[in-house]
C-alpha cells in the first residue's frame, strides 16, 4: 500500500489510492469469496493492526467511503441470507460420525479413512476447514504440528513422537496427543492454539478416541513432517492430500444414510456440529468461543485453557447420546430426507 503503480492516474480517481486498495480488498473478500461482513471485517482489522505495530496512520481504515462500503456489504449479505434463511448448514451428529466410519468409510483405504479423521478432528477440536486442508492460506495443520505422547513399558517413562514416526509403535503405547492449530485470521499474533487429548477408552457414552483416531492414520499414512497432517506419503504413487471436494462428499454421504438432505450438509458441518454438542451440553458461550478460536471480547484472551478442561470437554464431544439425530430432526423436520 505504500507503493503505487506505475499505472494508477491520481487525476482519474476522487480517492486516495489506499482507499481504493483497502476498498477493493474488501470487495474481493465479500463478493469473490462470500465471506460474512464480521470475517470481512476480522481481515481488515489484521491489515490495520499491522499498520499499527509498523506505527503508520491508520485514518485510512476510518474513511468515510470504507464505512459506507461496510454498510454496503452488510446490507447485500443480510439480503441474501434472508432469501437463504431456510437452507442453513446444519451440525453433524457424534451418530453421523459413527455412520460416517461404518457404513460409509473403508478405513483400508487411506482415501476413504482420511475424511473419516478430518470429521473426528473438526468436531473435537471445532476446524475451520482452513485449518486442516492444504490451502493458500498456509494455517493448516502439519503433521510436525502434530505430537504424540506414548509410554515406554521398559524404563517406566513417557515419551513424544511426531506423526512421521508413529509407525515405529503400537497404539497400546500412546497415551495423548498435542495439535498445533496454526495462526489464524483471528491470530493477529501468530501464536497459534495448541489443543491436548488424552487416551480414552470406547463404550457406549464414547464414540470414538481422537488421540487413537490421529495416532492409526500417522501409522498409516505417514505423512512428510511439512505436509498437511491429512496426507499420504503415497510411496511409488506420489504424496496425495486430502481435499474439501473428497471431505464434502463423505459428508454428504453420511447425511444421506442418516435420513437428511446431503444439501444441508457440508465440511463445516463439523465445525457447528462440535459448537452444537458443548453448547447442548452446558458448556458456557466463553468455552465454546476459546474452542472455536471465534473472534471474542478481550477477556476471553485471559482464560486459562487447561488441559483438564479440555478433556472435560471431550468426554461431550464424543457422546452420541448428547445431540442425536433424532433431535435435529425434530429442530430441523424440514431437512427430512424424502422418499425417492
Amino acid at each position: 500500500m505504500s507503493i503505487i503503480p506505475l499505472f494508477f492516474d491520481p487525476s482519474a480517481v476522487v480517492y486516495d489510492f489506499k482507499v481504493i486498495l483497502v476498498g477493493a480488498f474488501m470487495s474481493y473478500l465479500a463478493f469473490e469469496l462470500n465471506l460474512s461482513p464480521s470475517t470481512v471485517t476480522t481481515y481488515v482489522q489484521g491489515v490495520r493492526n499491522a499498520f499499527r505495530q509498523e506505527h503508520k496512520p491508520l485514518d485510512v481504515f476510518s474513511h468515510p467511503v470504507l464505512i459506507q462500503l461496510k454498510s454496503a456489504i452488510t446490507i447485500d449479505f443480510r439480503a441474501v441470507r434472508e432469501h437463504a434463511s431456510n437452507f442453513k448448514t446444519l451440525p453433524l451428529t457424534i451418530e453421523m460420525v459413527v455412520i460416517l466410519r461404518d457404513n460409509v468409510t473403508n478405513m483400508a483405504d487411506f482415501k476413504q479413512h482420511a475424511p473419516y479423521v478430518a470429521t473426528v478432528v473438526s468436531i473435537t477440536m471445532i476446524c475451520r476447514v482452513s485449518e486442516l486442508l492444504h490451502t493458500e492460506a498456509d494455517h493448516y495443520v502439519r503433521s510436525k504440528d502434530v505430537v504424540f505422547h506414548l509410554s515406554d513399558p521398559v524404563s517406566n517413562t513417557t515419551f513424544d513422537c511426531q506423526a512421521i514416526d508413529a509407525c515405529n509403535f503400537g497404539v497400546n503405547h500412546l497415551l495423548g496427543v498435542t495439535t498445533l492449530i496454526r495462526s489464524a485470521k483471528n491470530d493477529q499474533d501468530g501464536d497459534g492454539h495448541k489443543c491436548s487429548f488424552s487416551v480414552i477408552k470406547l463404550n457406549k457414552d464414547v464414540a470414538y478416541c481422537v488421540a487413537t483416531t490421529m495416532f492409526e492414520w500417522a501409522r498409516t499414512a505417514r505423512p512428510l513432517p511439512d505436509d498437511p497432517f491429512l496426507s499420504h506419503h503415497g510411496g511409488h504413487l506420489g504424496r496425495w492430500f486430502l481435499t474439501r471436494p473428497i471431505y464434502n462428499d463423505a459428508i454428504k454421504k453420511t447425511a444421506k444414510m442418516s435420513g437428511f438432505d446431503p444439501a444441508r450438509f457440508s465440511t463445516h458441518s463439523c465445525r457447528i456440529g462440535g459448537a452444537t454438542l458443548l453448547a447442548a451440553a452446558g458448556h458456557p458461550n466463553h468455552y465454546i468461543q476459546r474452542a472455536g478460536r471465534w473472534k471474542s471480547l478481550a477477556f476471553l484472551g485471559y482464560i486459562r485453557w487447561a488441559i483438564s478442561s479440555m478433556n472435560s470437554a471431550l468426554v461431550t464431544l464424543v457422546n452420541p447420546l448428547v445431540f442425536t439425530n433424532n433431535d435435529m430432526l425434530r429442530l430441523n423436520p424440514g431437512a427430512r430426507l424424502s422418499a425417492i
